[in-house]
């Protein structure tokens, strides 16, 4: 029988992203994953070989990032490093909004980009992080319909390396996404 605990831990993604990070810091940081019995891991793309190969007797995926953390990528780099995510084994991908296209209204570009990486992984899960904390109300709300439009599975609001979010902007965030849709 699964407890509460067991539960919750199964809707958590155990996250990993720093660059400076070692193979070993990585396998420590794989071990602790394998004491709980988490949704996914999410690591840089660097690392999704050795997640897929130290969490293989496990049930979590391995989610890993594109065009993370900058989110100015253009869409042809974004479609080879989810090809290549996937290739190497990842499950599913969390990719950043363009923001520099955000911030100029230029949500067809958006759309574009988010349904080019998501033809490119077909299948796989593609969540989308909208940076709501450099953008105002507007940008939220187109960024957000693109996801829709565009084929993302999820949207997510914020990478966390672009200054803190507190809970009552993320609510906010949230009823200016759900009105957008």
């Amino acid at each position: 029988m699964i407890n509460k605990a067991e539960k919750l831990a199964q809707s958590i993604e155990f996250t990993h992203l720093d660059n400076t990070a070692t193979v070993e810091e990585m396998k420590a940081f794989f071990d602790k994953a394998k004491e709980y019995p988490f949704y996914s891991v999410v690591v840089l793309p660097h690392f999704v070989k050795l997640a897929k190969e130290e969490l293989k007797d496990t049930n979590m995926k391995v989610v890993t990032v594109v065009d993370f953390p900058l989110g100015a990528g253009n869409t042809e780099g974004k479609v080879a490093e989810a090809k290549a995510a996937i290739a190497e084994g990842a499950d599913e991908i969390d990719m950043m909004a363009n923001i520099p296209s955000i911030k100029q209204h230029d949500f067809e570009y958006v759309k574009n980009d988010i349904a080019a990486v998501k033809e490119a992984i077909g299948d796989h899960i593609l969540k989308v992080i909208i940076e709501n904390p450099v953008l105002n109300e507007d940008e939220m709300a187109g960024a957000s319909r693109m996801c829709e439009e565009g084929g993302a599975d999820y949207v997510k609001t914020s990478s966390g390396f672009n200054g803190k979010q507190h809970f009552y902007s993320l609510m906010e965030s949230l009823r200016i996404m759900k009105k957008s849709s």
